[in-house]
């Protein structure tokens, strides 16, 4: 069927492109888009994050210096990028690109590119930074991909950069960079594979909606727990841990989900024996009394809503850690496995 689509465009058979080159960093549109959105929602889920953390505590006031710190953190983090791009890296990056009837290619050859990353995933073990050296290793696993025609939907030209961006339903999942000699050609051929596969990929909606309904769910299943009532506050790292990883299982890896029923599980444990706590009462005749016998209406409903909550959080993990619900990131790949037909 592949072989069709050369035929369809005119080819006498189904070419292979292969070609090494230098990116710049900083003089294509697209990436410098990319580095200020990663700078900005950097920025962004600290802000929330922090803001969210003094809401809980009622420290209201102190938000909009938050704000104002978190944005200073998005602005120096885009400054540090484009000084390492630059001193480090050069404003160029040595890529290899590979076009045929299977798909995509992209490969980076770098040496100093490589090396980066290895030292970001190495400091971020060592520095107990996952932040870091999930950055290190997320950029390790992206140094050669394959990507298939099927999950691609769009491809965007432009001649005067010499550059090709290739879409799926919500997103760029890839850019090539040609050289002045063979940028008609790869055009050419991405036209030629990309329109028989694209009318079938156009039919699917966009998950972006989706993600961002499950996101919220998520956030909304996990707030209970940050403001339960006395004597049942708990220390925030277990609860920051589960929605962090739940918002991770969400958009990244879904076996991240098992991560999240561990700290549910931890946090109901804690509950519970929170609940069962003995204290000696102040009137002799009482003698000793659990928490639990002491809670009023609010209480009790405040925690059948964390309950709620964390039944939810952990049967949506582990319908996603059982592969019921895939990640963002598992949905695109996916969609780039081409079935039997189109081999």
């Amino acid at each position: 069927m592949t072989s069709d689509r050369a035929a369809s465009a005119g080819l006498s058979e189904p070419p292979e492109l292969v070609w090494e080159t230098d990116m710049s960093l900083l003089g294509q549109p697209i990436l410098l888009r990319q580095l200020l959105l990663v700078a900005g929602l950097s920025g962004l889920i600290m802000a929330l994050l922090m803001s969210f953390l003094l809401a809980v505590q009622g420290e209201w006031e102190r938000i909009p210096t938050m704000l104002l710190i978190s944005l200073c953190a998005a602005g120096g983090l885009a400054l540090m990028m484009v000084l390492v791009i630059l001193l480090v890296f050069g404003n160029r990056m040595r890529m290899r690109f590979a076009l045929d009837e299977k798909g995509i290619a992209v490969e980076m050859v770098d040496r100093r590119a490589k090396r980066a990353n290895r030292l970001a995933a190495m400091a971020g073990i060592l520095g107990a930074s996952p932040t870091t050296a999930g950055a290190g290793l997320s950029a390790m696993a992206r140094e050669s991909e394959f990507l298939t025609w099927r999950g691609i939907v769009e491809a965007r030209y432009a001649p005067g950069r010499r550059s090709i961006t290739l879409r799926n339903r919500w997103r760029t999942v890839a850019f090539l960079v040609c050289t002045p000699e063979n940028y008609a050609q790869a055009e050419a051929l991405v036209r030629a594979y990309l329109r028989p596969v694209a009318a079938d990929a156009q039919a699917g909606a966009s998950p972006l909606p989706r993600l961002l309904g499950r996101s919220l769910l998520v956030v909304l299943a996990a707030l209970p727990v940050f403001i339960l009532p006395y004597p049942f506050e708990l220390d925030l790292f277990a609860p920051l841990l589960m929605l962090c990883f739940a918002l991770a299982t969400v958009w990244l890896i879904h076996l991240f989900g098992w991560v999240v029923i561990a700290s549910a599980l931890w946090i109901a444990a804690e509950i519970v024996m929170i609940a069962l706590e003995v204290h000696e009462s102040i009137f002799s005749w009482r003698g000793t009394y659990h928490n639990y016998e002491i809670l009023n209406t609010g209480d009790w409903l405040a925690l059948t809503v964390a309950a709620v909550g964390l039944g939810y959080l952990i049967v949506f993990s582990w319908r996603a850690a059982r592969g019921r619900y895939l990640s963002a990131l598992a949905e695109d790949e996916l969609e780039m496995i081409d079935d039997e037909d189109d081999a």
